[in-house]
């Protein structure tokens, strides 16, 4: 935990992550001209990003939204306020798992005011920020995105590591009681959010409803509310 606060608040690991997508990108364009195997066959003009968590944030930033300098270490000049723009203009929509309210470490309520981007936010009501901010303060922040095409999906009983699994090991290394009731609306979520942007599937988009996805309801997630901008 000591070396996740670390890296949480280290302006280069920060600021660098979302370049990180951009460079993902560049890559992959060189690899569609070039490589033997991949050439001509990666579609470059749907190109969505999803993450969680630090994972949310890079894909928040991506989006538009711009990092906050307060808490980064070493100082930024000019040491507050808002942090450069660091979007992608290739990038077509982004999924935010557990987006990140106002406060410490990454945005202040400036921040959510650029985002250019559709963006789908998914969080619940056990999923708790960092430094002991409440989950409710994911979705509190909503209101400060931009009127736009975003949704975000507020699930109960939804905890922070319900929304990764360590697959591809032998063992979870982080264990969540709840993981496999919140798992199957996620992917039922993402993949109508990312055919609604990509693939401009209205049927997708219509099904991106609170009623609509009451089906996926298991166990102690009882309950899924979709806000819409």
């Amino acid at each position: 935990m000591q070396n996740l606060d670390a890296m949480i608040h280290d302006s280069a690991e920060v600021l660098a992550r979302p370049k990180d997508v951009s460079f993902a990108i560049d890559r992959a364009e060189e690899w569609n001209r070039t490589d033997e195997k991949l050439r001509g066959k990666l579609d470059r003009q749907r190109v969505g990003v999803m993450g969680h968590s630090f994972g949310a944030f890079t894909t928040m930033v991506v989006c538009g939204m711009r990092p906050a300098l307060d808490w980064l270490t070493p100082r930024v000049e000019p040491g507050k306020g808002l942090g450069p723009e660091l979007g992608d203009p290739r990038v077509k929509c982004g999924i935010a798992l557990s987006p990140q309210g106002v406060g410490e470490p990454f945005f202040i309520s400036e921040s959510f005011g650029s985002l250019k981007l559709p963006l789908l936010g998914i969080s619940g009501t056990q999923d708790r920020q960092q430094n002991g901010l409440t989950a409710g303060n994911r979705r509190e922040a909503f209101a400060l995105w931009p009127q736009g095409p975003h949704k975000f999906i507020w699930l109960a009983n939804a905890k922070h590591l319900d929304f990764t699994d360590s697959t591809g090991v032998e063992r979870r290394a982080t264990p969540s009681p709840t993981r496999e009731d919140v798992q199957p609306l996620v992917r039922a979520v993402t993949l109508l959010f990312f055919n609604s942007y990509l693939k401009a599937d209205t049927n997708a988009s219509k099904q991106l409803t609170s009623d609509a996805l009451k089906p996926y309801l298991h166990g102690a997630v009882n309950n899924v509310d979709v806000l819409s901008k």
